[in-house]
């Protein structure tokens, strides 16, 4: 599968690890950019595909079912943070940025485990002065469509320093022949205007 007119996508296949309750991950590595340990500000485009069996819910009580498709690792070890499958609902997503309360910002929209690219768009800025300016902004659009607006927050970064492509699922793939493929990532650090 490829995106577009570019030549090659990169699919992970989730391994059958059955109904645990601890964190999986993918984590190959988050995407580090030189002279990104200060960037204030970021703007993201994302182009993935899920297979039509993806699932986050092995069906075990007590654990997060979600996926943690996309985060925007800030520094001191904070976040922002984009994740399908939240509650083992397919098409619901929780978001945040790195000092809000977990899960704040959510959405549903039909699923997006459809076998069909999605492009995720994310704009990220931290505040002017962390812990003091309300300036601070995040927001998520899907297939064109904002989802997620929210500004004049305060935030405690001091710098976006990498961009983690599905990070981890809690409870572990229990679904055999789950995909997910990553067709391309743009990143700015001026708008590009969407």
């Amino acid at each position: 599968m490829v995106y577009g007119a570019l030549p090659q996508s990169m699919r992970y296949d989730f391994p059958v690890v059955g109904a645990v309750c601890q964190d999986y991950g993918i984590r190959p590595g988050g995407l580090r950019f030189p002279g990104w340990v200060n960037a204030q500000e970021i703007w993201v485009e994302v182009v993935a595909m899920f297979s039509t069996n993806f699932a986050t819910d092995a069906g075990v009580g007590g654990c997060n079912s979600d996926y943690k498709f996309v985060f925007l690792g800030t520094n001191p070890g904070g976040r922002y943070e984009v994740k399908s499958g939240t509650y083992g609902i397919p098409g619901y997503f929780s978001t945040n940025y790195p000092s809000g309360i977990q899960d704040t910002y959510t959405f549903q929209i039909a699923s997006v485990w459809d076998g069909q690219w999605h492009v995720y768009r994310m704009h990220a800025k931290n505040s002017s002065n962390p812990g003091v300016s309300a300036d601070a902004a995040w927001q998520v659009w899907v297939d064109g469509v904002k989802h997620v607006d929210v500004g004049n927050l305060v935030d405690n970064s001091t710098g976006i320093w990498d961009i983690d492509l599905g990070a981890n699922m809690n409870q572990g793939p229990a679904v055999a022949g789950m995909h997910v493929w990553w067709g391309q990532v743009k990143v700015w650090t001026v708008n590009p205007g969407w």
